[in-house]
């Protein structure tokens, strides 16, 4: 399968697939038709198929009803041959889509497409959400509260110390603690979060069925154990480039309500999450410590995207108080 698309076509016009009634498709099957359906092209960037995706969902209700515009030719179609009507087209595509959803229940994979109820709510809220997710692990544990608690994977020993502090403070306070299950810090938040029997959620920038990295494998079957889950919007026959984390870092944004940044140069990947989570409008929480090493992360507190800044804050209390009110008090003061 190209990376690039979720659902492959036959070839026109010998091997047209069996029609399918678009209207009687499940929700996912329709969702993973208009990840090629709604494409302008089929190398475009993710992000901006999603954002096409989101905007016609927000107009018409549910991924079905998209497709159904799309097939009267209320929508169009960009990627559409000439040398055939819309319709068919339309037609093979979610055919193929089926195809494609069954073989993910078979191998009993759990995808949920957004504008259903089993889709997480936080992320639903985004203008770029993934139309497809997968889990692993305990529902639930994705619709909760969540705090995201990202940084570098190549973190200093204080802030590893300081990942595992504001984890086990949010642990304690009752708040699921999301991150990317990388080395570094976010595996830091995701120890500490199990060991104070806190739930955990790991966004994935690889297929459910794949870990990366390799030496968190067992980290990922604690969190599920622990009652947490993983999360990915990639299916399991994406071919994962570095660009995959990138976009994640969107993903992982729009789960959770607030994102608390440890330690992160200008070029990490946690640096992209705090921006992409201040254009999301989120929160987003940034440790003095790192406002006064970073010139992005100055920046991000005094400027902040399109009128909206990051909130910079110098100990775990400050953090706890602001979102849990009346909680904080009960935390040990911790500078971070």
């Amino acid at each position: 399968m190209n990376r690039g698309q979720y659902v492959v076509y036959p070839s026109f016009p010998e091997h047209t697939p069996k029609m399918v009634d678009c209207a009687q498709m499940s929700p996912v099957a329709c969702a993973a038709a208009l990840l090629t359906l709604a494409r302008e092209r089929a190398s475009e960037d993710l992000t901006r198929t999603y954002s096409r995706i989101c905007g016609m969902i927000a107009a018409y209700g549910a991924a079905r009803d998209v497709v159904l515009a799309m097939r009267s030719g209320e929508l169009p179609v960009p990627l559409a041959p000439e040398s055939l009507f819309v319709a068919e087209f339309v037609d093979a595509a979610v055919a193929a889509a089926a195809q494609l959803v069954e073989g993910w229940s078979a191998a009993g994979l759990q995808a949920h497409a957004i504008a259903t109820v089993t889709y997480p709510r936080q992320l639903e809220e985004i203008v770029d959400a993934p139309p497809i997710v997968f889990h692993h692990g305990a529902h639930e544990a994705i619709h909760t509260f969540g705090l995201a608690v990202v940084g570098t994977r190549k973190a200093s020993p204080d802030g590893l110390k300081r990942a595992r502090r504001a984890a086990t403070a949010l642990a304690e306070n009752g708040i699921t603690v999301v991150s990317g299950m990388a080395l570094g810090i976010d595996t830091a938040a995701h120890e500490a979060t199990i060991a104070a029997g806190g739930v955990t959620v790991a966004v994935m920038g690889t297929p459910i069925t794949k870990r990366y990295p390799r030496e968190n494998a067992a980290l990922a079957d604690a969190i599920v154990a622990a009652g947490g889950a993983l999360v990915t919007e990639y299916p399991p026959t994406w071919t994962t480039q570095r660009w995959d984390f990138l976009r994640r870092n969107r993903t992982m944004s729009g789960i959770a309500a607030a994102t608390l940044v440890i330690e992160a140069s200008e070029t990490s990947g946690a640096k992209s999450q705090a921006v992409a989570a201040v254009q999301h409008g989120r929160l987003v929480f940034l440790p003095s410590s790192l406002v006064q090493a970073h010139r992005w992360a100055h920046a991000l507190v005094t400027d902040g995207v399109n009128g909206v800044r990051a909130i910079e804050i110098k100990d775990i209390d400050t953090l706890i108080a602001m979102i849990v009110p009346g909680a904080g008090q009960d935390v040990e003061l911790a500078v971070i």
